[in-house]
């Protein structure tokens, strides 16, 4: 080894000097002030191995006691806690400036920072490059703005965990959630999640383990299939939603399934709603008619519904409706009775010259395919 080149290492760090950090470079300073070449017994290239390949922190701090050689090759601090204080990363409650020096950082116990008096809330950004390995058992993280690949170097080996999770868009395929396009334990990790965005569920019953693990959710998409939820868990996550998506949910009270009204009743804010095969009742237009925020509604879709539903409680709002798309279907299994029903409402929207209101879209099973095409024509073009 050349011995030269650590003395010019020496040499250059004697003449650098930072006023918030005089400890740590006398003792860098100190540390580096003698070298003495080393004759290992085994072949250098094992020795270089070991060098950049410790196994635990411990192992490391014991090599570099051995031997500076191994600091040399691979220069790593290690830091038990890592907290920030007054917009700043501290250590020892003196502070450090982890971008400031030419190694690796090793955390082992503890990272506790809050970025509500940084500027920039992303504050890991800059030192996620300068981390060696994350050992830590406990994090806390307030007031951040962090990236999902970040997150993952740091709460891997965590065991307790602070935190609120914002998750913008959060789905499942194959009964597993995704984030990120990267699976996503909620279960997992100690900390809450803010969902912004969407939620996308297509598994039953996947919902309830979580609900206790939402901090809030945000989401102005919601899809939600083949689902068994309850009133008090879809209340969490409706009541944000634009644009809503349900497709063969149960949403139970207890033991009683809770009507389309109900649903429509705490989607406060929905615009657009397709809904196919919920709870109807024979009172559920009469009921939605008298909901302020279902007059709002710019497209309403209806689907695979049964009998019950009121055809002229729907007819009679419809030649008032000024504003909503509505677009209905129903089960093929209806009567004839209420198909003859359907068809007399279809041909009188068929007649109709000028519209003072916006006809809808209806479909079932036995309408004839012209009348169908026509009537597409009219909906779509009002």
């Amino acid at each position: 080894m050349d011995s030269s080149h650590f003395e010019d290492i020496t040499s250059s760090n004697r003449k650098r000097k930072a006023p918030d950090s005089i400890m740590v470079t006398c003792k860098r300073t100190k540390f580096m002030a003698k070298y003495y070449q080393q004759i290992f017994s085994m072949l250098d290239s094992v020795i270089f191995y070991i060098a950049k390949h410790p196994k635990t922190a411990t192992l490391y701090l014991k090599m570099v006691k051995t031997c500076k050689y191994f600091f040399f090759k691979n220069p790593i601090i290690i830091i038990d806690c890592l907290y920030t204080r007054y917009g700043k990363w501290g250590v020892n409650e003196k502070p450090l400036s982890l971008t400031k020096y030419n190694c690796k950082y090793w955390i082992t116990d503890n990272i506790i920072a809050s970025a509500s008096e940084f500027v920039d809330k992303n504050i890991f950004s800059p030192i996620i490059p300068k981390l060696y390995q994350c050992d830590v058992k406990y994090l806390s993280l307030l007031d951040q703005i962090i990236s999902f690949n970040d997150l993952s170097l740091l709460i891997s080996s965590a065991e307790f965990i602070n935190f609120v999770l914002v998750i913008d868009i959060l789905y499942t395929i194959c009964g597993k959630w995704i984030f990120n396009e990267k699976l996503l334990d909620l279960i997992k990790y100690n900390c809450k999640y803010w969902i912004t965005d969407e939620v996308q569920d297509t598994c039953k019953n996947i919902f309830s383990p979580i609900i206790p693990k939402l901090y809030q959710c945000d989401a102005k998409r919601l899809s939600l299939s083949y689902q068994i939820i309850s009133f008090n868990d879809l209340s969490l996550l409706i009541s944000s939603a634009e644009k809503i998506h349900l497709n063969n949910v149960i949403v139970k009270n207890c033991d009683s399934v809770i009507p389309l009204e109900d649903i429509v009743a705490i989607a406060v804010n929905a615009k657009k709603m397709f809904v196919h095969q919920l709870q109807i009742t024979s009172k559920t237009m009469k009921e939605l008619t008298k909901l302020s925020h279902f007059l709002k509604l710019d497209d309403l879709n209806l689907q695979n519904l049964c009998e019950v539903f009121d055809i002229d409680a729907f007819y009679s709002y419809m030649k008032k409706n000024q504003h909503t798309k509505f677009s209905i279907g129903f089960d093929p299994l209806i009567s004839d009775a209420f198909k003859n029903r359907l068809e007399a409402i279809v041909d009188e929207i068929l007649e109709t010259n000028e519209f003072d209101y916006r006809p809808p879209e209806i479909n079932f099973t036995g309408l004839d395919s012209q009348k169908r095409g026509k009537l597409l024509r009219i909906f779509y073009s009002h």
